[in-house]
């Protein structure tokens, strides 16, 4: 009967069922993808100042469509199946391998390195309209260098956030979607989310 009301809705096979699902989820790992990807980006961009911005927008075009006829004849070359898997697991060992080396390197591994966690916590499309009422949302940020901090902070009131301090960089773990200080909220919601976290 669960089948037969899926069936009704999606016009699914029972055969393509596993397919679909397995189809949804490397889409749910695309955007996921995006939406860690996309932050860092801006976040660099903006440092820069609006001019930059552009610059890397026109950058990422043109590598884009310098890529793509590479990977068409990759694609063309081998069984696309196969091809499409391997390329996904290129890009998600890519993240793993990079949100790792951001929040469990130690510090020797990155010399003169200064990392500072923040943009984390809010989703790239809140982020734009934050300018209109400055100070209203706040943005937790966790680091343990008081320069670096001090620069982030620096950015994160120009976009139009209040920067709250949660803790070190081993803090930055609670940034992420899903976890306590995810979404928008006040900067006293924040410290109050903080204090009771370890």
């Amino acid at each position: 009967m669960r089948f037969e009301a899926v069936q009704g809705f999606a016009n699914i096979r029972r055969d393509e069922v596993g397919p679909a699902l397995a189809a949804g989820l490397f889409f749910f790992c695309v955007l996921t993808a995006l939406m860690v990807v996309r932050p860092a980006r801006e976040a660099l961009g903006m440092q820069r100042g609006i001019e930059a911005l552009r610059w890397l927008f026109l950058g990422t075009v043109l590598v884009t469509l310098l890529v793509n006829p590479i990977f068409g004849w990759l694609v063309s070359r081998f069984r696309r199946i196969a091809f499409v898997g391997v390329t996904y697991l290129f890009f998600a060992f890519g993240l793993l391998g990079f949100y790792a080396l951001l929040a469990f390197a130690p510090a020797e591994l990155l010399p003169g390195a200064r990392l500072v966690r923040a943009f984390n916590a809010i989703g790239a499309a809140r982020m734009g309209s934050a300018y209109r009422e400055p100070g209203r949302v706040g943005m937790p940020i966790a680091g343990d260098d008081a320069e670096a901090i001090a620069i982030a902070s620096r950015l994160i009131r120009d976009v139009g956030y209040e920067p709250v301090l949660i803790g070190g960089l081993a803090m930055g773990k609670y940034l992420m979607p899903g976890t306590p200080l995810s979404g928008e909220r006040t900067a006293d919601e924040i410290r109050k989310i903080a204090a009771t976290l370890n």
